[in-house]
């Protein structure tokens, strides 16, 4: 019998705002490929969540944005929703309809979540889940399975719990294990808040080349995803402003997130800079697949003006420009550009 697998998260698989919930569910999708000796699967693998977004990417209740993902869900009409069945590389997905940002679910959508995550356990508990987040919605589904004999993964994607309660990554808050994106990253975390005996590092970046692949490659425009103040929107800005005076003819393409055209223009407001002098320079909404993005990627730009990321963090988007062929430009704040081949 196949160890079960329950990947829970209260956002879409291929939330194009969130590296968080690809990679997750990237693992997922690894597991569910793995067979035995005589082709059996080796892990039965089911994704548990929603269509919402980190950047709330979806006006309706998140039709559109599956479909542009490239999925012909099945659907289960609810009292108070709908439920959307589709299969994603051998991984069975079930989202409910939610739309909108993920931090902001109502309490009746949670309520829906939590149904449906005692109707996909009715006949089998998971063995173990693969999750991450900190309301107290998503902790006590983590308690809840816990409890019911789960090996409960948590995976940290980012520095959003260095200032967790000492007991977070505990039984108590229903984790039994810690997956990091690097070993400086559990090493960072380990000098702030207590962890568990059983942590692991993610050794390498997962990258699936359909993800990131593309047949129909138009790399002509300096690239920059995100525009946030975190992401270093305003050293874009202060690069943008420069280009214009100097360079005209290269092609700026901005790629809404969580950030939009209204942050990279406010923040083009505060540094006094007008960005409709650069006559080509575009910003477009955000895209289903990151090779949507690399097929026009002539140089990727990585400022970063908030905290040192995790080594992975630069070392995906690496491994990604080596695949793809093209430079990356990242600046951390202690590091000064460096272009990356």
């Amino acid at each position: 019998m196949p160890v079960e697998v329950l990947v829970l998260l209260r956002q879409a698989p291929y939330d194009p705002s969130s590296g968080g919930a690809r990679s997750i569910h990237s693992i997922g999708r690894l597991l569910a490929r793995i067979r035995s000796a005589n082709n059996i699967p080796t892990y039965r693998v089911r994704f548990l969540g929603t269509t919402a977004t980190d950047a709330g990417l979806s006006t309706d209740d998140g039709t559109m944005l599956i479909r542009q993902a490239g999925f012909a869900p099945r659907t289960t009409e609810l009292p108070d929703g709908r439920l959307f069945h589709f299969e994603d590389d051998g991984v069975q997905c079930t989202l409910l309809g939610t739309g909108g940002r993920c931090d902001a679910l109502t309490k009746d959508q949670h309520t829906a979540v939590d149904r449906a995550l005692e109707t996909l356990i009715a006949d089998r508990p998971p063995d173990i889940v693969l999750t991450f987040g900190a309301s107290p919605a998503e902790s006590l589904r983590r308690k809840r399975l816990h409890d019911l004999g789960a090996v409960v993964v948590f995976a940290v994607c980012n520095w959003g719990y260095l200032h967790a309660p000492p007991d977070f990554f505990t039984p108590n808050w229903g984790i039994d294990a810690v997956l990091f994106a690097s070993e400086f990253h559990r090493r960072e975390y380990a000098k702030h808040v207590p962890l568990p005996a059983w942590t692991n590092v993610r050794t390498t970046p997962l990258i699936e080349e359909h993800v990131v692949a593309t047949t129909t490659v138009e790399p002509r425009a300096v690239v920059f995803v995100n525009p946030t103040a975190d992401k270093g929107v305003l050293i874009f800005v202060r690069l943008a402003d420069e280009l214009a005076k100097r360079r005209p003819d290269i092609p700026l393409l901005v790629v809404e997130s969580r950030g939009t055209m209204g942050s990279l223009w406010a923040a083009a407001h505060a540094a006094c800079i007008d960005l409709s002098r650069h006559p080509r320079l575009r910003v477009i909404p955000s895209l289903p697949l990151p090779r949507d993005v690399f097929a026009r990627t002539k140089i990727l730009l990585m400022p970063r003006s908030g905290p040192s990321p995790p080594a992975a963090w630069l070392a995906k988007r690496c491994s990604t420009a080596f695949l793809r062929s093209f430079p990356i430009a990242a600046a951390c704040p202690e590091n000064a550009a460096a272009p990356v081949s």
